[in-house]
């Protein structure tokens, strides 16, 4: 069965294996487990912190990924989601990345600087300096 949603919250219980897509291409595929445990696409992990949480207090504003999805017919320079990824560099405005294996043979990602690398850190920490909130993830896991 294929279900088709932008909650990964909703799939989480239900699915072995989810594959993430971006303006009709796959970014990032793993078991469920893996996926919530060590994402890599910075999409992937949006969706994430764009989750509700539970602990929240009522009316909390949710997490949003700014911007607007990219125009199909005539689709951007390199990575589709890098215009509106918080964590894109030069590079990601040039070229289109390729599905990289990840730890495990069944974890794939399309990403220049994935989570996790010390580029993403770097530019997390860049981000954290200038007031961007990082927002716990770890209730999905």
């Amino acid at each position: 069965m294929v279900l088709v949603t932008h909650d990964l919250g909703v799939v989480a219980g239900f699915t072995d294996q989810i594959a993430v897509m971006y303006a009709g291409k796959l970014v990032e595929r793993a078991r469920t487990k893996t996926l919530f445990a060590e994402m890599k696409m910075p999409y992937t992990y949006s969706l994430l912190k764009s989750i509700p949480k539970l602990a929240d207090p009522s009316h909390t504003r949710l997490a949003t990924i700014t911007g607007r999805p990219p125009d199909l017919v005539n689709p951007p320079k390199g990575c589709n989601f890098a215009p509106r990824c918080p964590f894109a560099r030069e590079r990601c405005h040039e070229e289109e990345p390729t599905l990289e294996q990840a730890g495990s043979s069944d974890h794939v990602f399309a990403c220049w600087y994935p989570v996790g690398s010390p580029e993403f850190r770097e530019r997390e920490s860049e981000l954290a300096a200038q007031g961007y909130v990082k927002e716990s993830i770890e209730a999905v896991s």
